[in-house]
């Protein structure tokens, strides 16, 4: 019997001992398990750490470009206004290049463009709401001619621009749209029914395409209502707008003849053709500056429009700044011409000082 028992505890044993080997191939899978979860979290705190890294240094080298470009419109504003106190005439100058300037990190450009040789869009906004024809209305659309559009087509253009200006909620002419149009749009939006602050609005306006955007905005401000064309800045194309009879070989008569000496009255084949004195000036109190820094490979843009009275010891104020993408700004600077490292372009948005 003692026998029995003795064989009976024995079987109990063995049954319920766990071998040596398992506990050990337990404890090696926990460890593993461990350590691949130690891996995985310390792989997502480098990535996480990296990317912040990453985003920082260029928060910073974005930050540090807009600095520099902001130094590169100060340098413009200083160029300007020197070369005006130095040479009246420089006045006459639609367009100039600023030579690069070496900073420590890089190069500082820009470009100064004087937007009184442009048709300034917020003189539309002396247009009466009646339906009867108005000066300024009439010479947009010669304008518009000369730009190659047809009589058709430059009417809705106009109209439209119009309505979107003018104060009131009535349609101008047959070709006219407001709000009633606006409002029925897939993504609802108003009319401005106030003078345009900025040229890239006119997207907003109906019929205005991206391609009649990109062709007429070279020859548009948007300056002050009152704020007159200079003469001796003006484009062909713009001076044609001026008068029904100025035809291309008359303003291009009178481009030549502004090359000899600036023009301090209406040429003869203006006066020739009914233009009014007072709807010209001969000297231009407002500017674009085109700003760009390259700094540590990276390209900074911003874009400028300056106030210069033409007063003596006049001080120089930005009425708007805004920064925009470098692809914006080489699509702008190619339509204002090839101007390589010295050419500015634009960046961000900002109030005026």
């Amino acid at each position: 019997m003692a026998l029995y028992w003795a064989r009976y505890a024995e079987q109990r044993r063995s049954r319920f001992a766990t071998p040596r080997h398992s506990q050990k191939g337990v404890a090696l899978i926990s460890v593993l398990l461990i350590f691949v979860v130690a891996t995985l979290i310390a792989v997502e705190m480098t990535e996480r750490s990296q990317l912040m890294i990453r985003r920082t240094a260029n928060i910073l080298a974005n930050d540090q470009g807009q600095v520099y470009a902001r130094g590169a419109e100060s340098f413009a504003m200083l160029t300007l206004q020197t070369l005006l106190d130095e040479n009246p005439d420089a006045a006459t100058i639609a367009s100039a290049n600023l030579p690069p300037l070496v900073v420590d990190e890089g190069v500082i450009s820009g470009r100064i463009v004087d937007l009184q040789s442009r048709f300034n869009i917020n003189s539309l906004s002396n247009v009466s709401s009646s339906n009867a024809k108005d000066p300024q209305y009439d010479a947009f659309i010669r304008l518009l001619s000369a730009l190659g559009y047809s009589g058709a087509e430059a009417e809705e253009i106009a109209a439209a621009i119009v309505d979107w200006i003018d104060e009131n909620d009535q349609p101008y002419q047959l070709s006219g749209v407001e709000d009633d149009h606006y409002l029925l749009l897939e993504q609802p939006y108003r009319a401005a029914n106030q003078e345009i602050i900025d040229l890239s609005e006119l997207r907003l306006v109906r019929g205005i395409s991206a391609d009649i955007f990109k062709k007429i905005t070279p020859y548009l401000s948007a300056l002050p209502n009152d704020v007159l064309i200079n003469l001796n800045t003006a484009s062909v194309e713009v001076m044609m707008s001026l008068g029904e009879n100025v035809t291309a070989s008359i303003a291009s008569q009178v481009v030549e003849e502004r090359e000899g000496e600036p023009l301090s009255a209406l040429p003869s084949a203006f006066k020739d053709n009914d233009i009014s004195v007072s709807n010209v000036v001969y000297g231009s109190e407002y500017y674009e500056i085109y700003s760009r820094a390259d700094i540590l490979g990276r390209s900074s843009f911003l874009i400028s429009t300056l106030h210069l009275p033409q007063t003596t010891a006049a001080t120089p104020k930005v009425l708007r700044r805004k920064k925009i993408p470098s692809y914006v700004a080489a699509e702008m600077l190619s339509e204002l011409g090839d101007v390589g490292v010295a050419g500015g372009g634009s960046g961000e948005s900002g109030s005026g000082e």
